[in-house]
């Protein structure tokens, strides 16, 4: 097979006393046990190789996962990259180290987000739950709210569910849709029947979340409450958008970084984008603060994000900037035109 192109991630400093690449995790996988390995239940699996020094650095983390976890969460096995070189081209591995939740040989999800015990089994959790979860009340919707700044719930309410089946069967697609898209996030949903209590919570009277139902609205966890108006999901959306493309659309944050990882769900809104490219060791938060008012003012016409600039020289040139000092700035515009925004 064609030798995948492997990238190491950041360097970070790893402690004299780190243990060593591919020591942590219940037991190893190779090409010729893996079919069987994923018949029983879903993996973790873990890519790592000698040669990545720093590697090292997540080995704690991955020994506290594969030691603490709960019984209902994936194990979490180990693939050597540097000789199971078919895994990595078949599970998409192009940097080192990482992690891919795996239901099987095709069905499986790159994982974009802290490799820290904690993230891996916060978002094995959202993963394996169903796409939309029911809560009765107030509390237990509040259980579900996001608490990483990247995080995202999408909520439905409703009138009468099995009246509203197909309005459901479409929240629930949505909500797997958009768990999909985001790699780098914990991505849940929850639907509720909007019954007195939750309306006094969430309706007018209350949080002033939703109006009538049946409707959805979608929250982030840089968010005390939904930035986008609810979506009707027994009406027409203004615009012409499918359930899928608002939350799509709404669960992006307002000039949030852009990775590799959420470039996707980015480029799947069809919005254009003003775009920031930032060193992040400076200080940018009077640019990131000047690109959430515009996102605020735009909303759902552009959308704004902050990026490494030095990690992402080529999209720089291919929106027109042509090198100089950080920070710099450029329309997204769809339509291959270049428009840096002007300096000074």
């Amino acid at each position: 097979p064609r030798r995948p192109v492997t990238r190491l991630r950041m360097p970070l400093d790893a402690s004299p006393d780190a243990a060593p690449p591919l020591s942590a995790g219940a037991f190893n996988l190779t090409a010729k046990n893996i079919s069987k390995a994923l018949k029983s239940a879903p993996l973790w699996l873990g890519f790592s190789a000698a040669h990545c020094t720093y590697c090292a650095v997540h080995e704690p983390q991955y020994s506290l996962y594969a030691s603490t976890h709960a019984p209902h969460l994936p194990r979490l096995a180990r693939v050597d990259a540097a000789s199971e070189r078919l895994l990595q081209e078949r599970y998409e591995v192009n940097e080192l180290p990482a992690l891919v939740l795996a239901w099987s040989s095709t069905k499986f999800t790159p994982y974009a987000g802290a490799h820290t015990a904690a993230a891996m089994a916060a978002f094995a959790d959202a993963q394996l739950a169903p796409a939309s979860v029911a809560v009765a009340d107030a509390a237990a919707l509040t259980q579900l709210l996001p608490s990483a700044p990247e995080d995202v719930l999408l909520v439905g309410f409703f009138n009468d569910l099995d009246d509203e089946a197909d309005e459901l069967d479409d929240f629930r697609e949505a909500a797997a849709a958009l768990r999909r898209q985001r790699p780098d996030a914990v991505v849940r949903g929850a639907h509720a029947t909007l019954t007195r209590a939750l309306s006094d919570a969430y309706g007018p009277r209350g949080k002033r979340w939703i109006g009538a139902a049946p409707c959805a609205v979608v929250l982030t966890g840089a968010d005390a409450a939904p930035r986008a108006a609810p979506y009707r999901l027994d009406e027409a959306a203004e615009g012409g958008l499918s359930l899928g493309e608002w939350a799509a659309r709404a669960a992006l944050p307002d000039a949030g970084e852009m990775t590799a990882a959420n470039f996707g769900a980015y480029a799947a809104t069809g919005l254009p984008m003003l775009l920031a490219f930032v060193r992040p060791a400076a200080d940018n938060r009077a640019l990131v603060g000047a690109l959430r008012g515009v996102a605020a003012r735009f909303r759902g016409k552009l959308l704004t994000a902050h990026c490494d600039g030095d990690a992402h020289r080529d999209r720089m040139l291919a929106l027109g900037l042509r090198g100089g000092e950080l920070p710099q700035l450029a329309f997204n515009t769809k339509d291959g035109r270049q428009l840096p925004f002007p300096s000074g």
